[in-house]
């Protein structure tokens, strides 16, 4: 198949993530599948976020989002019903953030603006995997990388251009394009119960978990993940 034939499918990573949040799950994709990363790492400000998406799909394409890249993607979905021909969110939330969440932002954001930076440490990497994955020193050290690479700089800018979303949970009933849902059963960052109402909202959804998997998906369980989008995406272009 040339790749002009190959499904577009674009991924938007979460916060401070690059390329390297895909480096386990690209490979085990189906070769009818073109995924392109999307770097909204590189990105100032949150229009800048959602026009990097929009580059990705000019013509139009599949959309992936991690975490926070998931809640952008549902807003460009939302916002560009006819570019997104399918829509799969990774431990990713339609609510706003709760006001625990917004306090801890406000802590980091003071944090980040008085005192230089010194990475992620293990004890804050811990609260992103299941337990399982505490003792595999090489995912920590892909996810120290990718923090490192990118330093305090991008994560003070994501932290100050996404703080504010909105609930995009009532919208959820205009989205008519097939929407895929998928949660680690041990997530700490995104209750289960909001990806249960999420499904329940959208008109054409489905939700799935993968076991042993905290949310952190592409890299804790590529293997489960790749399987479920290979059946997900192929049985669309087939």
């Amino acid at each position: 198949m040339s790749s002009s034939s190959k499904l577009n499918l674009a991924m938007v990573p979460g916060t401070q993530c690059n390329q390297r949040l895909w480096e386990r799950l690209v490979p085990l994709l189906d070769g009818e599948i073109q995924s392109n990363h999307v770097a909204i790492e590189r990105c100032a400000t949150h229009a800048q976020m959602l026009a990097e998406i929009d580059r990705a799909l000019s013509l139009g394409g599949h959309l992936l989002g991690f975490s926070m890249g998931g809640y952008l993607a549902l807003q460009y979905a939302l916002e560009h019903p006819n570019k997104v021909h399918s829509l799969v969110l990774l431990a990713s939330s339609a609510l706003g953030l709760s006001d625990d969440e917004k306090q801890v932002r406000k802590g980091m954001l003071d944090f980040l603006q008085t005192h230089t930076y010194q990475g992620m440490s293990s004890a804050r990497i811990r609260q992103f995997v299941s337990q399982q994955r505490w003792q595999d020193h090489e995912l920590h050290s892909v996810i120290k990388d990718m923090d490192k690479s990118l330093g305090g700089a991008t994560l003070l800018r994501q932290i100050q251009e996404t703080s504010w979303r909105q609930d995009l949970s009532l919208l959820l009933a205009e989205l008519k394009c097939k929407v895929l849902i998928i949660g680690g059963r041990q997530d700490q960052k995104v209750p289960q119960e909001d990806l249960q109402a999420m499904t329940k909202q959208l008109s054409n959804a489905e939700l799935l978990w993968l076991d042993d998997c905290g949310h952190m998906l592409p890299l804790e369980q590529p293997q489960a993940l790749a399987q479920i989008l290979n059946q997900f995406y192929l049985g669309q272009i087939r």
